[in-house]
């Protein structure tokens, strides 16, 4: 009876083992939701620096005909 004990109680531990396993396991997979959330975060912040370069490209493109134009401009009206 004493040995039935005992090995009741050695698969007990070994179940609240598994369950803390567990419980960690499912830590790290929200540690790793949060990451992929990080990393589609950072995903869109690439793309807005990606659509903030072509947006100075073409600033830099219409201030250049705008120069251009304008010493057109002047040249002629001189």
């Amino acid at each position: 009876m004493y040995t039935l004990a005992v090995d009741m109680q050695i698969r007990l531990t070994l179940a609240v083992d598994m369950q803390i396993r567990l419980t960690l396991a499912v830590g790290m997979q929200i540690r790793l939701t949060l990451a992929v959330g990080m990393q589609i975060r950072l995903t869109l912040a690439v793309g807005m620096l990606i659509r903030l370069t072509l947006a100075v490209g073409m600033l830099r493109r219409l201030s250049f005909r705008e120069t251009t134009s304008a010493t057109r401009s002047g040249a002629r009206g001189a």
